[in-house]
């Protein structure tokens, strides 16, 4: 902490501390100790699908989650093929690859609301001591939030809508009014956050 600095002679009376948003060091002759004392004692907020996240079927999630984030070109195989067939889907003789498009539900969440959370962190701890319990605090609020965020991403039905073939096939699982990346749930259900030591 700070006044452990003080205490330690890391920093004198005369420097000046800012922590809101960025530090600001100035006089003192030891700032890096500062610096490196702060680093030590960080906490680390990870949000989204976490490692260990599974659907009900008991797959991993972050695979889902990746191509639905990025897209993805996926390859037709005789096997893909007849479960295709099985759902009453015949694809083309010709085609050789089904594309899911893109649909960025964690970037657009990170640049649409990543200045607003710094200011939250910022803020929540303006006129406090930053030790390592008031910052854990401050963290496990703005993952509450990030975790928010990231679900209306994914429930805001965001573009492109899904093709005609998601339809149909949601339409025969009853599941119609489903928006895109929407269908069992596993998905908005698998983000979570952890602040981490």
């Amino acid at each position: 902490t700070l006044a452990a600095a003080l205490e330690e002679g890391v920093i004198n009376k005369n420097t000046t501390v800012n922590c809101s948003g960025f530090v600001t060091i100035s006089g003192g002759k030891n700032w890096k100790k500062v610096l490196e004392s702060i680093a030590q004692k960080a906490e680390t907020l990870r949000a989204g699908v976490l490692e260990g996240a599974m659907t009900e079927d008991g797959e991993p999630v972050a695979p889902y989650a990746f191509f639905n984030e990025f897209g993805a070109s996926v390859p037709v195989t005789e096997k893909s093929r007849r479960w295709f067939g099985a759902q009453g889907v015949h694809l083309k003789k010709s085609a050789d690859h089904i594309t899911v498009p893109s649909r960025p539900f964690m970037r657009s969440t990170v640049k649409n609301r990543s200045a607003a959370w710094a200011k939250g962190f910022s803020g929540a701890l303006r006129g406090k001591v930053p030790d390592a319990e008031a910052v854990r605090g401050v963290l496990e609020s703005l993952g509450r939030q990030v975790q928010g965020d990231i679900v209306a991403a994914i429930a805001s039905n965001m573009p492109p809508e899904n093709s005609p073939l998601t339809r149909r096939l949601k339409d025969k699982d009853g599941k119609a009014g489903k928006g895109t990346l929407q269908d069992k749930g596993n998905l908005i259900h698998s983000i979570d956050y952890e602040v981490e030591s």
